[in-house]
């Protein structure tokens, strides 16, 4: 949704509440069930800036970081973001890609908050066993046909190896 601004900038001090529907499909490459804001306010200032300020919590479906099973993620998202519509930056002078020719982007602002709110990992379960790097069996849905499902690997090897050296090294 776009939001114009030129009314907030001639107008000193006047501030709105916007109903939202976001049109937000994807974040990061994952998709996007829902988006839901409680609150987005623009406030014009003296100085010609416009302030954004909005609260929201949105619904993701992101593969687990072991496994890459599907899972629901719920995050909750905040921000007061203050601009200089006439520089089309932010209040650290930052160049934002939020304007267009017809005014603020919402749906950019509400993106941005999004992926920055997002878990840096994301997990099914506590205990996920995550996927046999020799057969790529999901190991939470039972035992792969490798046996231990590991222990043969490049890391494994590398490990092992680092290990040996270490223990050489103490001995001599």
């Amino acid at each position: 949704m776009i939001i114009p601004y030129a009314s907030y900038v001639t107008s000193p001090g006047v501030e709105k509440s916007f109903s939202i529907v976001s049109g937000i499909r994807s974040v990061s490459g994952y998709p996007v069930q829902e988006v839901l804001l409680d609150r987005f306010t623009v406030l014009s200032g003296k100085d010609r800036s416009v302030t954004v300020r909005f609260h929201g919590e949105a619904s993701l479906r992101i593969p687990c970081g072991l496994c890459l099973t599907p899972v629901d993620v719920r995050t909750e998202f905040e921000a007061e973001r203050k601009f200089d519509p006439d520089k089309k930056t932010d209040e650290d002078g930052y160049p934002s890609d939020c304007f267009t020719p017809e005014g603020l982007d919402a749906d950019r602002l509400i993106l941005e908050e999004i992926a920055l709110a997002l878990p840096i990992r994301v997990l099914c379960s506590p205990t996920c066993k995550g996927i046999c790097p020799k057969c790529f069996q999901n190991r939470n849905d039972g035992s792969c046909k490798c046996g231990d499902g590991g222990s043969e690997t490049r890391m494994a090897a590398l490990l092992k190896e680092a290990f040996d050296k270490s223990r050489t090294d103490r001995r001599s």
